[in-house]
């Protein structure tokens, strides 16, 4: 930029101004003057040509209007857009992306918010939120341009400043709080559905949850006796049988006058006895034993005049009883068992002039009915019990002249009896139950007392495995002609019966883990000689009888 001209002085060789050798800056135009160029006798006076001038810098450019100002209330700022700026993710949108939830509307749908209030659905045609960021918290302002806000500052950072317009907010929300509210902070989400506003969002509250309720819950039915529906007959010395579909069926026995051909069919399921079939014969004090096939086998008894050896068949599928073979032997008071193998055992009774020792087997698949053993002591009003091992105990009974307590098991693989321990106590008409362990308890009965006889509370256990009976807990009644029906349980509800001064309507329930009887509900009425039936559903049928006065229509149900 300068040169030397001569000796002592400097020309500037941007204006041509002189200046005294040492100087560095032109007094004229303020350039630098080039210093440590050698004085022209330094060197050999080779004129140095003058250097091109420089290409001037490039001014800036300009900047664009509005530059360094803030832009205006609303707008976005002037200068271009990022690239992208406003514009949906790369990504593909998922299904439903930007459509209106499916789920029905809440009141005032699709139309305009209050001000300061979340924009109103569905959003504008084309409406594309950017992805949201999280570094500051967009705000909406101006009822004017919430849709243009919607559109192209969705995600933007927009900051508020002191003096600015303050925009109505809802209660307990700051402007510009770091915590934003679900209603107006646009969220990017997986699904890019407007949510629903709050008020449709329902929240757990005393009275919306619901709570158990006594109406609610299932209660068990009221334990003891109830009514259920009357007999079309009183009877007592009847039978009442269950079938294979859950009906009982009540045959023969006698009403005060005369004895009975009819029977009657009992529905759990209405509470109500229905007439069916006659059977061919009027009988009392008889036998009805249930076959495999879901028939049922009428056997002897007392026909008014005689005892009988006739046997008939009830058929279920058409309510009708049809004639079979005979028995050999005509009986009363005997007892009936259904075997493993499908035989019924018949032993014993009277024959109108003698106890009998006899007994028979009826075959169902011919008809037939056949001699086996005889028992070793003749018996009438005995009991009669299937043990688990097939075998069968007979046990006390009227043996003539006297109660007995003799006992005898009948093993159908021989065919033949043989005698086991005796009972404790010598006993007629007793009940014989099979428990659930396999021991048998006899409960209550007539024994003879002088030359007389009475009623016994006591009861005994019977052990198949070693063959002897031991006593446990004694009835808090003595009492005979009562039932006995097992329950679903494992206990046995002992009912009615009478002690030859009255009979009885209470009951009580037998406990074989504690060895006690224990007092139930008593039944509405009085009963002795009537039946006891053991229902699918675990409820005990109680029907007819004779209660000291007269005979017994009325039927009650046990609820355990």
């Amino acid at each position: 930029m300068t040169e030397n001209s001569s000796q002592g002085t400097v020309t500037c060789l941007n204006c041509g101004a002189q200046s005294a050798d040492g100087a560095r800056f032109c007094p004229v135009c303020g350039q630098t003057l080039n210093a440590m160029q050698a004085p022209p006798w330094a060197s050999p006076a080779v004129p140095t040509p003058a250097p091109l001038p420089a290409a001037a810098a490039p001014l800036p450019p300009a900047p664009p209007p509005g530059y360094g100002q803030p832009p205006a209330y609303g707008q976005p700022p002037a200068y271009p857009p990022a690239p992208g700026y406003g514009q949906p993710p790369a990504y593909p949108p998922p299904p439903g992306y930007g459509q209106p939830p499916a789920y029905p509307p809440p009141p005032g749908y699709g139309q305009p918010q209050g001000y300061g209030q979340p924009p109103a659905y569905p959003p504008p045609q084309g409406y594309a939120p950017a992805p949201a960021r999280n570094n500051s918290t967009p705000i909406f302002v101006g009822l004017g341009v919430i849709a243009l806000v919607a559109v192209l500052v969705v995600g933007a950072q927009i900051v508020s400043s002191g003096g600015g317009h303050a925009t109505p907010t809802p209660s307990g929300i700051a402007l510009g709080s770091p915590t934003a509210s679900p209603s107006l902070v646009p969220t990017a989400s997986p699904s890019l559905v407007p949510t629903a506003p709050p008020s449709p969002v329902r929240t757990a509250s005393p009275s919306a949850v619901r709570t158990a309720s006594p109406t609610l819950v299932p209660t068990h039915a009221p334990i003891g006796f109830s009514p259920t529906g009357s007999l079309a007959t009183a009877r007592e010395n009847h039978t009442a049988t269950l079938l294979l579909d859950g009906r009982v069926l009540v045959a023969g026995g006698y009403d005060g006058s005369n004895d009975l051909a009819s029977a009657e069919l009992y529905n759990p399921k209405t509470g109500k006895f229905t007439a069916t079939g006659s059977l061919a014969t009027a009988r009392e004090l008889h036998t009805a034993t249930a076959l495999p096939d879901g028939r049922l086998l009428i056997a002897g008894g007392y026909d008014g005049s005689s005892d009988l050896a006739s046997a008939e068949l009830y058929d279920p599928k058409t309510g009708k009883f049809s004639p079979t073979g005979s028995m050999a032997a005509i009986r009363e008071l005997h007892t009936a068992t259904a075997l493993p193998d499908g035989r019924v055992l018949v032993v014993g009774g009277y024959d109108g002039a003698k106890d009998l020792a006899s007994a028979e087997l009826y075959d169902p698949a011919t008809g037939i009915f056949s001699p086996t053993g005889s028992m070793t002591t003749a018996r009438e009003n005995h009991t009669a019990t299937l043990l688990s091992d097939g075998r069968v105990l007979i046990a006390g009974g009227w043996g003539g002249s006297i109660q007995l307590a003799s006992a005898e098991l009948y093993d159908p693989a021989t065919g033949k009896f043989t005698v086991t321990g005796s009972m404790n106590t010598a006993r007629e008409s007793p009940t014989a139950t099979l428990l659930s362990d396999g021991h048998v308890l006899i409960a209550g009965g007539s024994t003879p007392v002088g030359n007389s006889w009475g009623v016994v509370a006591s009861a005994e256990l019977y052990d198949p495995k070693i063959g002897t009976f031991s006593p446990t807990g004694s009835q808090a009644a003595a009492r005979s002609l009562h039932t006995a029906a097992l329950l679903s349980d494992g206990r046995v509800l002992i009912a009615g019966g009478h002690d030859r001064s009255k009979s009885f309507a209470s009951a009580e329930l037998y406990n074989p883990v504690t060895g006690k009887f224990t007092a139930t509900g008593s039944m509405a009425t009085a009963r002795d000689d009537h039946t006891a039936t053991l229902l699918s559903d675990g409820r005990i049928l109680v029907a007819g009888g004779w209660d000291g006065s007269k005979h017994l229509a009325s039927a009650e149900l046990y609820q355990p």
